[in-house]
């Protein structure tokens, strides 16, 4: 075995007090006062806004004698790597069930296994016919269906401890937004705690309209801005621009970003900077939702 990966699957400690708000000294900042909360420290794996959806999953599970999580994703899923190894930590054996065509090993999918998750590949026809798909597990006892990428009503319990340690330290929030399940839930828990506090989801796709729509079933709507320029051409997606900037975020901060996420959300902060949006006295923080699977990924090897 990988002697990195060796030392991840022994490490079983999701360790919330490491999820710290700290300042963030970045140049292309300029003289704004700028947070980062470090979700990404959470856990090597289970980390970020990964374990924030899994946690009411998990609780709802403990409570209702569930003994396996079956869920979704693709082939550099964070999500089913995240299930696989909080479902090893905590007891549950777990099933994903992978978008494919053709049978795929990866990185990804290696970790997955490595904590016990069966992997069962579905042609791409089929798991875009996922209420089908579900049915064939929903029936079995023990069994708890979560949704690709955790997105689910029990995925917004998670967010509400992390909005109330960000109470008179925070006043606007950026974060990368794939689903607008982490939108929602931070939103749902500002309302619910009855803070001020503003939300810029900066999106990594192109899917505007789902996301607000996701929104709008929640009624949270009117409290979440979208920023819908910085997905960089689409779903992983990426420019020399927005590789550059990211090597040269990691190098002087020495917090390691993803492409795919963290990047791009970055890059909207910094175009509101530049565009001088913030008052002096303005707390503004960033959410790093982690998904670098301890940094151990070949796709981001070069920025170590």
């Amino acid at each position: 075995m990988d002697f990195t990966l060796e030392l991840l699957l022994e490490n079983r400690d999701i360790a919330l007090s490491n999820a710290i708000l700290e300042p963030l000294q970045f140049s292309d900042y300029g003289n704004n006062s700028i947070y980062i909360q470090r979700d990404d420290l959470i856990h090597p794996i289970v980390s970020g806004n990964k374990w924030r959806k899994l946690e009411g999953w998990i609780r709802y599970a403990k409570e209702n004698n569930i003994h396996t999580l079956v869920t979704f994703g693709g082939a550099y899923s964070n999500h089913l790597v995240a299930t696989a190894a909080a479902g090893n930590f905590l007891g549950f054996k777990t099933i994903g069930l992978l978008r494919a065509d053709e049978e795929i090993d990866n990185h990804y999918l290696q970790i997955a296994k490595s904590y016990g998750m069966q992997i069962r590949g579905v042609s791409r026809d089929q798991y875009r016919e996922k209420t089908l798909l579900m049915s064939q597990y929903s029936h079995l006892d023990g069994c708890l269906l979560i949704a690709e990428g955790g997105q689910g009503d029990f995925a917004l319990e998670g967010f509400e401890s992390l909005v109330l340690s960000w109470k008179d330290k925070v006043d606007i929030v950026y974060h990368a937004s794939a689903t607008a399940t982490t939108a929602v839930g931070l939103a749902k828990a500002i309302r619910k705690l009855n803070l001020a506090i503003q939300i810029k989801a900066v999106l990594v796709l192109k899917n505007l309209k789902a996301q607000i729509e996701y929104t709008e079933q929640h009624g949270v709507e009117d409290i979440i801005d979208f920023i819908p320029y910085f997905h960089f051409g689409g779903y992983a997606k990426s420019t020399p621009e927005l590789i550059h900037f990211q090597k040269e975020f990691t190098k002087q901060t020495n917090i390691v970003i993803d492409p795919v996420y963290t990047a791009k959300a970055l890059c909207a902060l910094k175009d509101d900077c530049e565009k001088g949006l913030f008052m002096p006295n303005q707390k503004v923080a960033f959410l790093h939702t982690g998904g670098m699977l301890g940094g151990m990924s070949e796709k981001f090897k070069y920025l170590l």
